[in-house]
């Protein structure tokens, strides 16, 4: 089993609360998607405090006919990832090439 270390103190970090929800959200505005379960975990120095020992496979996901974890839990933490589906606009916005493959900003 891995266990956790404190980087500021440098000493191994304890468990505070097994069974703690992960709830990662995506899009905007931000949609659960998926709820893993997690441990709690404390430095007993500095009260730095981690989510570390992902469960394997999350125990719900959006396609699941039930609903989402409650998001206002004490132990339901949200996780946010970057948001997906959004288009990057180039810095160019047209282009033309022209003979010989030189390119051309035309906006």
């Amino acid at each position: 089993m891995n266990r956790p270390i404190c980087t500021n103190c440098q000493i191994e970090m304890k468990r505070e609360q097994i069974g703690v929800v992960a709830l990662y959200m995506y899009q905007q505005p931000p949609v659960p998607y998926k709820a893993i379960m997690v441990g709690k975990f404390r430095c007993s120095e500095c009260n730095t405090e981690i989510l570390a020992q992902f469960a394997d496979n999350p125990f719900w996901e959006c396609f699941h006919d039930e609903d989402a974890p409650n998001q206002n839990s004490d132990s339901v933490f949200v996780v946010y990832e970057k948001p997906t589906g959004n288009k990057v606009e180039p810095a160019i916005s047209q282009v033309q090439i022209g003979g010989k493959g030189n390119i051309q900003s035309i906006s």
